[in-house]
Parts: structure tokens; sequence; C-alpha cells
């Protein structure tokens, strides 16, 4: 059914696979072009709403290399149709078939429609946002939604009241330490990433541009830490103007973003939180707390959490930072919740 809202890929694009290094992404994926490709093993779907911006992106991203033995992905085009009806019946589809969608586009409602489509299929769920401003959207806009975080912000850009909250992280805090980012991301439902988090050198192509912003090399570690996201539903990257992107510089650091959360998602670590083998636990005391922290350690990815004191068997992510400052009688911002 999903061929039923989906536009295949432009000929002008897929004409000159021909030409690509039988190695190139290009020449491995499935790519909805005169047939529908089957989904059957597939994990990750691209698609847009506009190719005019889209093509330049997958003009970049079939030229690369095709580095991944464990994971199947797919370009399925175009979304014909804006309504939101529309929109609802094929993100349904995509959730039950638990395919996650990178979808490139600048509608906002789309975003929307996605979150309460979410509202159908879960429990709860939360929502990452990455851009210079906080979220477009809250927590009470959906009925099922938890939180929403908003990452990169820039305080000029920000009320005090919201710059001050819990679920708003600033720009310095994610430049200091990148490392310190990566708890964040590792459970929440869905991702927007706005261009504008980015510094206007580094992404030409994009309309709300600022002097100030992460770098290149921030924003492929993140698209790396997004693939480590085992709850991830969709990730949604906005603000890209083709008509900006004169050398397809943009268009070719978006396509490295692509190619990086395949790359993690490819590698990403199964771990099993209840075994020994894969775990390591350290317990911190810590003057005038009546129990002692405890902390959890991953063997192969080195990721870390922390027992919630309220329930043993929820655990909260956190960084090796955080452990930390435990130990050094300290208790992080991030981990108040938990006590």
């Amino acid at each position: 059914m999903l061929e039923n809202w989906l536009r295949k890929v432009s000929p002008s694009i897929t004409e000159g696979l021909a030409d690509l290094s039988p190695e190139s992404i290009g020449r491995s994926i499935k790519i909805h072009k005169d047939l529908f490709p089957q989904l059957d093993d597939c994990q990750i779907v691209i698609l847009s709403d506009n190719s005019d911006h889209m093509n330049f992106i997958r003009a970049q991203f079939y030229e690369m290399y095709h580095h991944f033995d464990n994971l199947f992905f797919a370009d399925l085009g175009e979304i014909r149709n804006s309504d939101t009806n529309f929109l609802i019946n094929l993100f349904n589809e995509l959730l039950e078939s638990k395919l996650i969608p990178i979808v490139v586009t600048n509608n906002q409602e789309l975003i929307h429609t996605f979150h309460f489509a979410l509202n159908s299929f879960h429990k709860s769920f939360s929502s990452l946002f990455c851009g210079k401003k906080s979220a477009p959207y809250s927590a009470n806009d959906y009925a099922k939604c938890t939180s929403v975080y908003s990452m990169g912000v820039q305080g000029h850009y920000v009320p005090l009241a919201l710059l001050n909250n819990k679920y708003v992280i600033r720009l310095a805090e994610i430049t200091a330490s990148i490392e310190e980012a990566e708890p964040l991301t590792r459970n929440v439902d869905t991702i927007q990433f706005d261009l504008n988090v980015m510094k206007q050198s580094e992404v030409p192509g994009q309309q709300e541009t600022s002097p100030c912003g992460l770098d290149a090399e921030n924003y492929t570690q993140l698209f790396r830490y997004f693939g480590y996201n085992d709850s991830l539903k969709a990730i949604f990257i906005t603000g890209y103007e083709s008509q900006y992107d004169f050398n397809r510089v943009s268009a070719q650091l978006i396509a490295q973003g692509l190619w990086y959360f395949i790359d993690a998602r490819d590698n990403c670590y199964k771990e099993n939180i209840d075994s020994n083998e894969d775990f390591n636990e350290f317990v911190v005391d810590i003057e005038g707390l009546e129990s002692p922290l405890s902390f959890i350690k991953a063997k192969k990815s080195g990721r870390w959490w922390i027992k919630s004191h309220h329930d043993e068997k929820v655990l909260i992510p956190c960084s090796f930072k955080d452990y930390e400052m435990a130990c050094n009688n300290e208790i992080p911002n991030r981990l108040i919740e938990t006590l």
C-alpha cells in the first residue's frame, strides 16, 4: 500500500545510476523507480515532500560508498500529497511496518501529523528538536507525548523563562562536550533536526542562518548518536533550501548525516541490560542520600545509565561525566529526577 502515497524518484536522478561505482549506495540500495521495491528486509526508508530540494541531496548520497552488511534501506521517493488525512495513512503504514523514515521537509504540519499518528500506536512518546530556537511544538500538543526536548538553542533567541527549563539544552553545553548530548538522543521517539542549529559557514543552503551554531563534525557525530537509539520512530531534517546552496556543500553535509546514521544503525550495539557479561555496575555513595546511586556501563558501547531510586528496573541514560560528578559527591542536574 505504501506505493499509493509515494511518487517515484525522478528519472533525472535514477538514469545516472549506471555511471556510479558498483559499490556505491546508488547501485546498492532499493530505489522507488518504475516499480515499487519490496521492503520486507528494510529497516530505514528515505523520503521527501519536495524533489527540487531532495534531488541535490540524493545526488551526493548515491555517490557515497555502501559499507552496510547488516542493514537494508530504501529510497521511496516523494510524498504525493501534504493533506493531513493523506499523511496519516502514510505514517500509520510506516509505523505498522516498523520502518524508520528519514524525511527531508520544510513542512512543519507534516511533522505534527507524524506525532498525531504516534498517538494511535504507542502508550507514550517523547521528541527531540535540534534548532537555534526552542521547539515549535510542546508535549501539550499531543495526548500521549511525555516530553519535548530542545537541543542547541541560542540564548538570545529564547525567552528567559524557557531557557531555564530542564528540557532546554543550550548550544554551549553541546559544543563544550558533544558526548554530553548522547544520553539525550538515546530514548526519544522522534527527532527533528533543523539546519538553523548549524553555523551559516557550515551550511549555506538555508534561509534562516546564524553565524553561531554547530559545526560539521558536531553534526555527523549527532547523527551517529541518533543511529544508536533503539526507540527511534522517525527523523525529520528541516531548513534546507537548495536555491541558497550554490556549491552543494549543504546537500553533501545532509547526505553525510544520512550515511553516519545508517552506519551507526548497522553497527548498533544490541546489549542485554540484564546480562553481567554485557554490563558493569558501579555503586556510588553520596553524602546526604539515604541510599547509594547505581551506575551501569555497557562494556561494548561504553554507554552509561543510572538506576532510578523509585524503580531499579528503570534505567535513565547518563554520561561518564555524570558518574565522575557523583564520585566527587555532586549530583548532576540530569540525575536529580532519579532521586
